[in-house]
């Protein structure tokens, strides 16, 4: 009887046409991840993602907010769809887990100039398990992981698969508190920022603070109903911020 109940609450439509712009969407991705990283006709390799990079961990937080970000996402489609919570939590876990695992193995696995990257890995499911601690658990809420540019993504041609040290060094990545202070809602975050820059080819280190804004809640101050119908905007951290 619940099963029944529960499809009968699943909106057909927004469901066939979530599927087909999953189906896009995934095609399309894979197709890109392998126009910008190359070929995977090589044999089966590991590489140092950890140091051998030399990316001072950047691309660990890259492969974490996407695992997270992408988790969230899927989550709120599945639900707008009709799916239950509970139902949409292991969707969306199950998908992006098997989507990310992809793009290790076997993407990554055999492509020469790539490599199997098991920190990769294991930070793509830790923002999966993130993304589903913070939806089951109220205390959690407040927290977030943002990103921010040095450059506009839009301008100058910058990628958003960062495959050069120049783009990696475009990214600052945020661990970010949500808070009222003076404000009739929790609008403004408070930040802890990383990023990297190159000089030669070695990386150095940049640990910032910052406070901002949640840009959802900051328009929901304005009227109500556009803070849910801006959600996908709280990925981005409009801040003012002080190098440590």
């Amino acid at each position: 009887m619940d099963l029944t109940l529960q499809e009968r609450r699943i909106n057909r439509s927004r469901a066939w046409l979530l599927g087909t712009v999953n189906s896009g969407a995934v095609f399309y991705g894979f197709k890109q991840a392998i126009a910008a990283w190359g070929d995977s006709k090589g044999e089966f390799h590991f590489k140092d993602d950890w140091k051998g990079d030399h990316l001072a961990q950047i691309d660990e937080l890259s492969h974490f907010l996407w695992g997270y970000k992408m988790t969230q996402f899927l989550f709120r489609s599945y639900r707008w769809a009709g799916f239950s919570a509970k139902t949409s939590h292991a969707i969306s876990v199950f998908q992006t887990a098997f989507i990310l695992t992809m793009v290790e193995y076997p993407i990554d696995a055999y492509n020469p100039k790539q490599g199997f990257g098991v920190s990769d890995l294991v930070f793509d499911y830790a923002g999966i398990g993130l993304a589903y601690l913070r939806q089951r658990h109220r205390w959690l809420e407040d927290f977030d992981v943002k990103v921010t540019f040095r450059r506009s993504v839009l301008l100058g041609n910058q990628p958003i698969f960062a495959q050069t040290n120049e783009e990696f060094d475009n990214f600052l990545y945020w661990l970010t508190y949500r808070a009222d202070l003076f404000l009739p809602q929790k609008a403004l975050c408070f930040g802890v920022g990383y990023g990297v820059t190159h000089r030669q080819n070695e990386p150095a280190r940049h640990l910032l603070l910052g406070i901002g804004l949640s840009l959802p809640d900051f328009l929901s101050l304005f009227k109500e109903d556009l803070g849910p119908r801006f959600r996908f905007l709280e990925v981005f951290y409009p801040n003012l911020s002080v190098e440590l």
